[in-house]
């Protein structure tokens, strides 16, 4: 019975390391790799289980890269409003 290759999320992580989150992507685009390797090795198990992994890691990157949008935009209002409230 013939089992089609799990998506190896190459694209998907090498995205989010350039976009959003760095270092987490960066354990995505090895655990792509890893999958792609195993699929090579015919070994589909493994693949759909680095995968799914790669996909996790890219979607923490995702979060983590708004997550720290946000914060910026929150200290950076912060920071402007005390420096308005200090020119009045």
């Amino acid at each position: 019975m013939y089992e089609p290759p799990p998506p190896d999320q190459m694209t998907k992580a090498i995205f989010v390391t350039i976009c959003c989150f760095w270092p987490t992507g960066i354990f995505a685009i090895m655990k792509a790799s890893e999958a792609r390797s195993a699929v090579a090795r015919g070994d589909m198990g493994s693949a759909r289980s680095y995968s799914n992994a790669a996909r996790q890691l890219s979607n923490i990157s995702i979060m983590a890269g708004v997550a720290s949008i946000l914060i910026l935009i929150v200290i950076m209002g912060i920071y402007i409003g005390v420096i308005m409230k200090m020119r009045t």
